[in-house]
């Protein structure tokens, strides 16, 4: 009767997970949609620049017509003025004037169309400039959707053999919660990222083009210069979107292995938190199964996030030590500390779900994790986690 009771609960368990993975999946899907609203919204600025650019080489094309009718009339006036002008028995003084005004006017009336076209062609090669730069972001976009939808399939298909692996769990439903904890979490980051980062780059582009607009039709203020505000913002968007893309995933981690891509994200982080952040590295460098080069990135990024939220530090030491059958990570910082007895007991709160997270990563892969910490002496995190026997590994060089 026990037996079944307990299979009975197992089952219910492993039912409510995959519920949970499941809706995990479709938080990441609808990541994937805003994402190719970011994309849409490129496009749609693509279609209104080419229709732009459209319009300007109709302008164009009138004023170079315009140009050469000028041009045949100026010809005719000043022709007619210099007979007028060498032959004062045929002509009066009044003529003459007359003469001298007419050309004059023509002359004018081609200067000012000839300044027109040379400011449209101007315009007209700044717009095709901006729509090669708008293309090329548009192409990178529906590049960085396809990646997600890539990224979600790997996903599924790893998460659809969760359920067996977890089966050993020690307390179900706590990790049931902290992963509903993690979804929701990741659901804000991205949310907010993408409120903050390239919805609003996209929303300030809509705004600039329609300053570039009104700058062109007025004839008023540098439309160069907005032009160059333009493209700094583009670039700016572009560049936030491959954060999200490179917080979510980081291509590099598959192409590259574990220490180029911490070497990248730790000079990115060392640009925002503006102290010294050091990596070192021990033992002959090796690619190791993704599994364990994933668990160390994420590992090393919660602990130095948590660095950057808590420790107050001036200097950071990241150490990977890579050994025959295992990887050790270590990352010590110089900040404030904290009591650790404190911290420990109530770890399971949202305020140090970080550091449950680091720790599961670590057990799931049968590794250890070890916090150790001093109040004003600073914290130092470390991560054992051994290479799978009969995983692939290979030399770096």
């Amino acid at each position: 009767m026990a037996e079944k009771q307990g299979n009975h609960q197992n089952e219910l368990t492993v039912t409510v997970m995959e519920e949970i993975m499941t809706e995990a999946i479709s938080a990441l899907d609808r990541g994937k949609v805003k994402m190719f609203d970011v994309a849409s919204t490129a496009r749609e600025e693509y279609l209104r620049v080419r229709a732009e650019l459209e319009e300007i080489k109709k302008r164009t094309k009138a004023v170079v017509e315009k140009v050469d009718q000028c041009e045949r009339k100026y010809r005719v006036l000043r022709t007619r003025l210099m007979q007028v002008s060498s032959d004062f028995s045929r002509y009066s003084e009044e003529d003459i004037h007359h003469a001298y005004i007419d050309a004059q006017d023509a002359q004018m009336e081609l200067a000012v169309n000839r300044e027109r076209e040379r400011e449209l062609k101007q315009a007209r090669s700044e717009a095709e400039r901006r729509l090669i730069r708008i293309n090329n972001l548009v192409a990178q976009a529906e590049d960085m959707v396809g990646s997600l939808t890539t990224a979600l399939e790997i996903l599924l298909s790893k998460l659809n053999g969760m359920a067996a692996q977890i089966e050993g769990y020690k307390t179900w439903s706590q990790l049931g919660n902290q992963i509903i904890q993690a979804q929701e979490e990741e659901r804000r980051r991205i949310a907010r990222e993408i409120h903050d980062g390239p919805a609003q780059a996209m929303a300030n582009i809509v705004l600039r083009a329609e300053i570039c607009e009104k700058t062109y039709l007025l004839g008023k203020g540098s439309l160069h210069e907005e032009l160059l505000e333009l493209k700094e913002l583009v670039k700016d968007s572009l560049k936030e979107v491959r954060q999200i893309i490179f917080n979510l995933r980081p291509m590099s981690l598959d192409d590259l292995g574990l220490v180029p891509t911490l070497s990248q994200y730790i000079e990115e982080y060392k640009k925002d938190v503006g102290y010294q952040v050091e990596l070192e590295v021990f033992g002959p460098e090796k690619r190791l199964p993704k599994s364990v080069e994933a668990a160390f990135f994420r590992l090393v990024q919660e602990a130095l996030h948590n660095v950057r939220k808590h420790a107050q530090a001036s200097r950071t030491v990241v150490r990977l030590y890579f050994q025959r059958d295992q990887v050790q990570v270590t990352i010590s910082d110089d900040g404030v500390g904290f009591d650790l007895d404190e911290v420990l007991s109530r770890e399971e709160s949202h305020d140090h779900f970080g550091l449950v997270s680091m720790r599961e990563r670590a057990e799931l892969l049968h590794g250890s994790f070890e916090l150790a910490s001093v109040p004003g002496k600073g914290t130092q995190v470390t991560a054992v986690i051994p290479i799978p026997v009969g995983e692939k590994t290979s030399a770096c060089y």
